[in-house]
Order: structure tokens, then sequence, then C-alpha cells
């Protein structure tokens, strides 16, 4: 009879001897699983050979053309050429070329459709391709954009009923502060009135002081206008020149917000590793001690090495998911969701969760406080292994300081 050897770890191999029924048993197993693979593999073929009779294209060489409303199948030449019933040539392909309307993408169709077109930082459009992970992208841009278009209509109307707190939003915009605010003057918005020479008078008088020169010099050139009788044109210029200043003040505090919202912008991509050009398309900066640089690029992290395949983890269900060290970044990079007005990832959510647990939080706090030596602490864990490890003795039992081996010997059978 037939023997089989099974490897049983260090303490040798053990030998199994099948029965004629057990071998004829797998032999007729073995023929069924070949015959099972033959079937399948012939299914395969059949059903390639389908598809590539279906897949073939018939049409390359053939045109529908609509002609006076009727539609007419015209012969394709080698060279594209639109051919008569005759062999001669009707459209050359060039003409062809000049029938057609020019194709448009799938992204292009939906923002004509739709009306919505996501504009970038620099106000350019923002460039979409038709596969599905650059249209869930879209779709989350448009989804921000909704959001920041209903804070802006709802800042405006409320602005556009309260005048004075559109000034004092204006003014503290431009100078930082509201100190100053109420005897603030938006030339702009001021309308000279010819015949109101107290008004002109006061126009010129305070270009003039904005020009560096003393109250006395800019009251004595006030009155050197009213003496010669050129009030209205003099302060035309003075308004002019203080409408300039606002104008310059009021661009001055916008480069200071860009260069500030565009320090943060570096900032962050310095951190992360990763920017986005014109087109909304990731670019790697390649900075050395980046989130990209740490995961991606090197799958270094301190003492932790992510392995170039990615980790597997098991969900709450017990289901197991690789992870690349691409998508690790991504959960770490990627906004996921909107509260309050600000975007977090998932990795900061999972955070937020973790610590909202009240042991966990805890032992954040004192890991901290440790500066992360926790050797000075004694797990709950090693408390019950001491508790386990307290020597026993029954008493009016026989005992031995040797123990004994009894029962059958334990077979180990390694399974692939």
């Amino acid at each position: 009879m037939a023997k089989v050897v099974i490897p049983v770890g260090e303490d040798g191999n053990v030998e199994i001897t099948l029965t004629p029924e057990q071998i004829e048993a797998k032999r007729l197993s073995d023929l069924a699983e070949a015959e099972t693979a033959r079937l399948e593999a012939e299914r395969l073929e059949a059903e390639r050979l389908a598809l590539e009779t279906a897949n073939k294209d018939t049409s390359k060489n053939t045109i529908i053309l609509e002609i006076d409303g009727k539609e007419v199948t015209h012969t394709l030449n080698e060279q594209g050429d639109v051919l008569k019933e005759d062999g001669t040539i009707l459209y050359t392909a060039a003409q062809l070329k000049e029938f057609e309307e020019p194709e448009v993408d799938l992204v292009t169709k939906i923002s004509t459709l739709s009306g919505i077109q996501v504009l970038d930082e620099t106000g350019k459009p923002k460039v979409y391709t038709s596969d599905p992970e650059s249209l869930a992208q879209r779709e989350s841009d448009i989804r921000k954009l909704g959001y920041q278009e209903a804070q802006q209509i709802v800042l405006q109307k409320y602005l556009e009923a309260n005048p004075e707190f559109a000034a004092m939003a204006d003014y503290k915009r431009i100078y930082g502060t509201l100190d100053g605010f109420a005897s603030h003057v938006d030339y702009s918005k001021i309308t000279l009135d010819a015949n109101n020479a107290e008004q002109l008078y006061d126009i010129i008088y305070k270009a003039e002081l904005k020009k560096g020169n003393t109250a006395d010099r800019a009251k004595r050139l006030a009155d050197l206008s009213k003496s010669d009788n050129t009030l209205l044109s003099d302060a035309e210029d003075s308004k002019k020149y203080l409408e300039t200043l606002q104008l310059a003040d009021s661009k001055a505090a916008d480069d200071r917000i860009n260069a500030i919202r565009n320090a943060e912008i570096d900032q962050e991509n310095q951190y992360f590793g990763v920017a986005y050009n014109e087109q909304g398309k990731e670019v790697v900066l390649n900075v050395a001690g980046s989130i990209y640089d740490m995961v991606v690029a090197k799958g270094e992290i301190g003492d932790l090495k992510i392995p170039i395949d990615g980790i597997t983890i098991k969900d709450d269900k017990g289901t197991s998911k690789t992870y690349t060290r691409r998508q690790i970044f991504d959960y770490i990079n990627n906004p996921v969701k909107e509260i309050n007005g600000e975007y977090y990832t998932q990795a900061q959510l999972d955070e937020f969760k973790r610590v909202s647990d009240k042991k966990e939080i805890v032992s954040t706090y004192i890991r901290n406080l440790l500066g992360g030596d926790l050797s000075s602490l004694i797990t709950i864990s090693k408390l019950k292994d001491k508790a386990d490890n307290v020597r026993r003795i029954k008493i009016g039992e026989k005992s031995s300081s040797k123990s004994s081996e009894s029962g059958s010997k334990k077979v180990i059978i390694p399974i692939k």
C-alpha cells in the first residue's frame, strides 16, 4: 500500500498508509479536476474568439453621410476619402474632416450643460479628465465652490443691507484696525458740489496734509485757491489725489493678504511635499522630511518602515485590505469632509475619534508627560501575569518536582 510522509516539526516525520480505495478515490478526483480544467479552458477560448469577432471593426471602411436630410452609406478608401458607387472620390479626407464637428470631451460637455465652471486659485479654469478619480475630484470641488458662493452671497446681502458694516470691514481690511474709522472719509464716494465752498476748501486742505504739508501751509494753499477762485478745479485734483492714495492703501492691503495666504500655502506644500499646478495636477516637490518623502518616497517614519507593497489591516468586520504607500499618503493628505467651513482628512477624523475616548486622551497626556518613556508604568497585563505566576502547592496529594509527559505526541502539520 502507498505511504504518505507528513513532516511533524522537530520530532521527525509520520508515515500515513493509504488504502487501495483511498488511492483510487484520489486518482478519480485528479481526473475530474483535470477534465474540469480542460472544459474551463475551452469555454474561455470560445468566449475570447466570440469577443474578438464581435470587436472586429467592420465599420472603419464605411461612413454614413446625411445629405439633404437623407442618410447615405458610403465606402472609404485607405486614405480616408469618401467614394461614390463608381469608385470615384466624392469627398477627400481633408474635406470630410472640415465637415465633422470637433469632438468635445465628456467634462466639457458636462460643464456646458450645467453651466458650472470651476476655477483654480489664479482664476483659471481647472482641467479635469474623464476618469472616475478626476470626476470625483470635480464633484468635490463643486461642493466646496457651492459652499463658498453661499457664504459670499449671504455676506454680500448682509453688507448691502448694512452699508456701515461694509465700510467698517473695508477699512479694517486696508488699515488692519478700526482706529480712526469714525473720522475716515471714502473719497471715491464723494460728489463735489461747485456751490459748496466749504466742502471744496476741506478737500484741498486734507489733500495738502496727506502730501506732507503742515497744517499752516495746507491752510494757506487752500486760502490761495479760494482767493484765486480755483476751488472747484483744485478740489477735483485734490479728490483724485486722495482717491489714488486710498487705492494704493487698498492694493497694499490685498498684497499683504495674498502674501500671507501664499506663505501659508507654501508652508503647507513644504509640510506635505506636494503642490498643485494651474490645471489642478499634483506636483511632487521632493522636499526632504515632508510627509510625502517619509511615507511614499522612503517609507520610513522614525523607527517604522512601510513595506514596498504597503500594509494590510483589518476593519471592524475582519475584512483585510492592503494600503499602498500612496494610499497611506492620501489618507493623511486628502480632505474628505467639511465641518463648519474647515476641511479634514480621514486621518484627522480618525484621530478626533480616537481622542474622544477619555482613556485614550489621558494616556496620551501621560505619555507626553513622561516624554514617551513608559517604563515607569506597570501595565495591567503584567500585573495579571504576575498574579498567574504565584507558586501554588496542594497539600495532601503526592507531588513531584519533575513534570511527566502524558498523552500522545502532538503532530504539527504545516498548512499552506
